[in-house]
């Protein structure tokens, strides 16, 4: 009798602790960029990057002590993906400021030097509008874009400013890929998301 006692407490607190560990990234996101509105915070960026099927490789310990600081590998986000990169980006009073993801529980704040990324961002908008506007016509002609691999790594980035909302998407293979190559705005897009990985690697 004890030990089934035992083994069902044993069960309801591993659902409790796993339940404890599920965070929906859009909410948190959507949380985040309101309480930034909400205090005059009118630019911001969030850079996402994950992957399918594949394998994240963690740093190794140094001294017994673990190195790979990234929280999102140590929770789930209900969506299947291995998260590499969640990071929200923004300028308050000429500063720059990272939330990086972490779980369910506050977001690790740290001060930039600079965000180049958030310039380059703002500078690009016309081109991503231009894009737009072309994927929209395509589609009444019913033509689409060359397609691109399920698996892999992916990397997304959205820009807040005022009213402005716009995204960048992109999956790994593309950065290269000769076809994709040709359309005007792939060129913007990797360069915002190189710069964009640059800034989030060089803070963790």
């Amino acid at each position: 009798m004890k030990v089934r006692l035992l083994n069902f407490l044993l069960v309801m607190l591993s659902i409790n602790y796993a339940n404890a560990q599920k965070v929906d990234l859009e909410k948190w996101v959507s949380h985040n960029v309101d309480s930034l509105q909400k205090i005059r915070v009118d630019t911001i960026e969030y850079y996402h990057a994950y992957c399918g099927e594949c394998i994240i490789l963690r740093k190794p310990p140094i001294l017994g002590q673990p190195t790979d600081t990234l929280p999102t590998h140590q929770c789930d986000v209900g969506n299947g993906w291995e998260q590499r990169v969640n990071d929200i980006i923004y300028k308050q009073k000429g500063k720059y400021y990272s939330l990086t993801f972490n779980c369910s529980y506050p977001p690790i704040k740290k001060e930039l030097k600079s965000a180049n990324s958030l310039i380059y961002f703002l500078s690009i908008i016309p081109v991503l509008v231009k894009r737009d506007k072309y994927g929209e016509s395509i589609q009444t002609k019913r033509k689409f874009n060359p397609p691109i691999i399920v698996d892999g790594g992916y990397e997304e980035a959205f820009l807040y400013c005022n009213y402005i909302k716009q995204r960048v998407f992109m999956q790994d293979d593309q950065k290269t890929d000769k076809v994709w190559r040709l359309y005007f705005w792939i060129d913007k897009q990797t360069k915002l998301l190189s710069l964009l990985e640059s800034e989030t690697i060089s803070q963790n």
